[in-house]
């Protein structure tokens, strides 16, 4: 059923908080609070001055022996239905399942059930659909690299960092069975991986890789066999800012800036002749 104009209300957050499922959303009527608490055999409904909701279980046919219909108009039309699975009891609210265990609630996400958290966002001056939605992975990857300033946290460690247990916002950008596993961006992805510091000292191997290329650049016998090893390397640090580390090209980057740092500028020395005595 949905609201007097047609338009369902929406979820706009989920979160646990002191034990309680806390969703918010918007419909016609406004914006509402819909607190759940888990109960011994029973939840118990919620607004947002934790006053109990009436609501009923059942429907009028036989596939609406699930559904649960709260009795105040600010929430009519949202979608709950609560059944039981093998272990535990599943709510769902707009096709978005809730699973109510003895250690809390979880959420479905990508075939399992996880706790729900709120992203926290760094305020990018980019749209999220920037880059083909790279401006969104930016804007929450960024915030990772909090706990990484000293040391990374491993290779292959980000899917796990990454606020993929956000399903409000992981499902209105790229779905419900969406799964980031990597920040589109090899220099956040070296900082997480390796910390903030091992950053630091990479760009300082970048700058000491030009400033020992760049006089052999200048020079007009020398430049075609070190303006190659420039290009190539700048080619490459360009397209990380977009791109993650991949290894049939990273392979090839890491063997020219290994040359161009094994290129010793030379010295100009003066031989003057030996005086005799």
């Amino acid at each position: 059923m949905l609201s007097p104009s047609g338009t369902p209300p929406v979820v706009t957050k989920i979160e646990v908080e002191a034990g309680r499922l806390r969703l918010e959303g918007t419909s016609p009527k406004g914006v509402w609070t819909l607190i759940i608490e888990r109960q011994l055999r029973s939840i118990k409904f919620m607004d947002e001055t934790f006053q109990p909701l009436a609501f009923s279980v059942g429907g009028q046919t036989a596939q609406e022996n699930d559904k649960v219909s709260l009795l105040d108009d600010r929430y009519k039309g949202l979608n709950l239905r609560l059944h039981q699975a093998q272990k535990f009891r599943v709510l769902s609210v707009n096709s978005l399942d809730i699973a109510i265990t003895n250690w809390g609630f979880r959420i479905g996400r990508v075939g399992a059930f996880v706790t729900p958290v709120v992203a926290e966002r760094f305020p990018l001056p980019i749209q999220d659909s920037a880059f083909s939605f790279r401006g969104f992975v930016w804007s929450y990857s960024l915030p990772l690299l909090k706990e990484t300033i000293g040391l990374g946290h491993g290779a292959g460690s980000f899917p796990f960092d990454f606020p993929n247990n956000d399903p409000i916002k992981m499902s209105e950008i790229f779905g419900a069975d969406s799964l980031l596993d990597k920040p589109h961006n090899f220099y956040i992805s070296f900082a997480h991986t390796h910390g903030l510091l091992a950053l630091v000292i990479l760009f300082v191997v970048f700058a000491i890789f030009f400033l020992r290329t760049w006089p052999d650049v200048r020079r007009r016998d020398n430049s075609l066999f070190a303006l190659p090893y420039c290009l190539g390397v700048v080619g490459y640090l360009g397209s990380g800012l977009s791109v993650d580390s991949t290894v049939g090209v990273s392979s090839v980057f890491w063997v020219l800036l290994g040359v161009g740092l094994g290129i010793a500028p030379e010295e100009k020395t003066d031989i003057s002749p030996i005086s005799k005595a």
